[in-house]
Parts: structure tokens; sequence; C-alpha cells
């Protein structure tokens, strides 16, 4: 669990294949590498502080605050399905991406068939949390 958190809500899962990514990936009970592109991966998981209750999905299935569009996980996305915080347009999985189906942060375009998201980046974007303040209703 990241520290400062103390329970999981909800989360999202995909495959390496997926995402796109040309990485692999690593079970952490073992610390044994996982190279199959069908490899399952958790791409987003809501962190719970003590006491903190999860969010639940509104009407258009989607989990978060601010969130325009349907089936999207996080903050303030315009579009569908994504994932994330701050994107415009569908599919998008990260941060501040515009376009569609971008798997990285602060990418504009349409990706095609390769990530062209970098380790560095993810190291430094993918532990950035968002946590505004929760309206007065229901997430």
């Amino acid at each position: 669990m990241h520290e400062g958190f103390s329970k999981a809500g909800p989360a999202r899962t995909s495959t390496l294949h997926v995402m796109g990514l040309s990485m692999s990936a690593v079970r952490v009970s073992t610390l044994q590498i996982l190279r199959p592109r069908s490899t399952k991966i958790i791409v987003a998981v809501e962190c719970l502080k003590a006491g903190q209750k999860a969010c639940s999905a509104d009407k258009d299935g989607s989990v978060g605050y601010h969130n325009k569009g349907r089936n999207n996980f996080g903050t303030m996305n315009d579009g569908d399905d994504s994932i994330g915080n701050s994107n415009v347009g569908p599919a998008n999985w990260g941060n501040n991406n515009i376009g569609k189906g971008n798997r990285c942060f602060n990418k504009t375009g349409n990706r095609k068939v390769i990530n062209d998201c970098s380790l560095l980046e993810f190291r430094k974007y993918a532990w950035v949390l968002d946590s505004p303040l929760p309206p007065s209703k229901k997430a």
C-alpha cells in the first residue's frame, strides 16, 4: 500500500499488450519478472486514507469527481473510458493527455499502436496523487 493510505477502493486492470508497453511487469509478492504480453496489470487504484470511503460509480459509470463522459476513472476527464486526471478525448490513460488512446502523461495526438511513454515518465508521474476535496454530494 502506498505510504499514508490504509486501504484500496475501486481498481482498473489491463494487460501489457493493451497498454502498449515495451516493458515487463514484476509480481510484487515474489519479485518475479513477467514478460508475456497477456500479463494482467493494475492500471489504477483508488487509495484511501483511514476512515475515508471509496467512491462509487455515478450514473455514467465514472468513478471520481468532475468527469464529463462515461466510464472514466479519476478526476476532471472530458471524454469516455479515460483513466487518470485532466484528460481530454476518449480512452486516454495517464494525466493531462489530449487526443485519443494515449497511454502516458502530457501527450497530444492519437495513439496508434506502440506506447511512447518511457519508464522515466512512469516513475515520475505514476504516483502523483490528485485528491481534491470531495463535493457535497456522493462521488
